[in-house]
């Protein structure tokens, strides 16, 4: 349980929707923040604090790159500090794309909409709190984004089996592209399915080896898969198989002038 005085509203597609105070007035008549259930904050001591951002929920130097003051080490802090807090975002995104909280988390940093955060006209009440923590909250749902992913690693810490084998599960459907199972495995399938058909509708879409978010020439999954099916083809370790691949692309490279960008 962790006090969040401002929760950042997302829309579904990234675009920053609003800053919400959850500040209310004690029997003291003084503003307490909200207390929500977030995951457990990292311990992070020293130099190299910067480098452990907490999952989906931090302080404004993490979250958006605010620093503590207008000295030139505390702005030089907020940069590291936010750079780590988006790649973790990043990497989420990327390890769950069928995930469409994420999806929209990471929109909101890809189009920069938290730079309109500080265009709020409640950011000045936020920023004057020292370390003002932050988290995310998408339009339309109810609680914070990190109430769901709160109580399942929860699970995973217990040791629930079943928590384990959902994630296993969501994973081996992910990288075989069963869509109907992962929105069936998801936290909120309904909302999952909804989503993905906003980008791509078509039933065809159901069974398609990508997303909205790399398309089909540039997913991981498929390009994985497409790996070990020429390894396989070729009688050939997947090693072998990307080296072969990487010296092929280099002579077609050389071949076709070296040049990085190609007129379409």
């Amino acid at each position: 349980i962790k006090e969040i005085p401002f929760v950042i509203t997302v829309m579904p597609d990234g675009q920053f929707n609003g800053l919400a105070d959850t500040r209310q007035h004690n029997k003291q008549k003084r503003l307490e923040a909200y207390p929500f259930r977030v995951p457990k904050e990292r311990e992070r001591t020293g130099s190299n604090a910067w480098q452990k951002a907490h999952l989906l929920w931090d302080h404004y130097g993490f979250v958006l790159n605010h620093p503590a003051t207008d000295a030139p080490r505390d702005v030089e802090k907020a940069r590291k500090q936010f750079g780590t807090f988006r790649k973790m975002v990043t990497d989420l995104a990327a390890a769950h794309p069928s995930d469409q909280d994420l999806k929209a988390i990471h929109a909101f940093y890809e189009k920069e909409q938290y730079k309109q955060v500080g265009l709020d006209p409640k950011w000045p009440d936020c920023a004057k709190i020292k370390g003002c923590n932050l988290t995310f909250k998408i339009a339309g749902q109810e609680g914070i984004i990190t109430d769901k992913i709160a109580a399942h690693v929860a699970d995973l810490a217990k040791g629930h089996a079943g928590a384990q084998v959902r994630d296993n599960a969501m994973s081996k459907a992910r990288f075989e592209f069963r869509w109907e199972d992962q929105f069936n495995i998801g936290l909120d399938p309904d909302r999952a399915r909804e989503y993905h058909d906003a980008t791509l509708p078509k039933e065809a879409h159901k069974v398609a080896h990508f997303c909205s978010m790399c398309g089909p020439s540039f997913c991981s999954m498929k390009i994985t898969q497409d790996v070990r099916e020429y390894a396989k083809a070729k009688g050939i370790a997947e090693d072998q198989a990307l080296q072969q691949g990487m010296q092929a692309k280099a002579q077609e490279f050389t071949a076709q002038g070296s040049e990085i960008y190609r007129k379409a």
